[in-house]
């Protein structure tokens, strides 16, 4: 449902995720890639502080957990 909705609104989409906590209820949170960089960053304009199926959008950048972690070692 998500997936399509980005779609229809934004362009194409690798995929979308929304992690469930231990009790299975949704997290509050979720992850969409786009297939290119200009159309995430239309999307993540468009979204930001805006209600999404009844939800307020905090829409912003992340890395994955392994980019993420190797730039955390060359900080410390």
């Amino acid at each position: 449902m998500l997936k399509k909705e980005m779609e229809n609104k934004y362009g194409p989409v690798k995929s979308v995720s929304i992690p469930k906590k231990a009790d299975g209820k949704m997290s509050g949170y979720g992850f969409v890639i786009f297939e290119e960089l200009k159309t995430a960053s239309e999307a993540m304009s468009a979204l930001n502080s805006t209600k999404f199926f009844g939800n307020k959008v905090a829409a912003d950048w992340c890395l994955p957990k392994n980019l993420f972690l190797r730039n955390q070692s060359k900080i410390e």
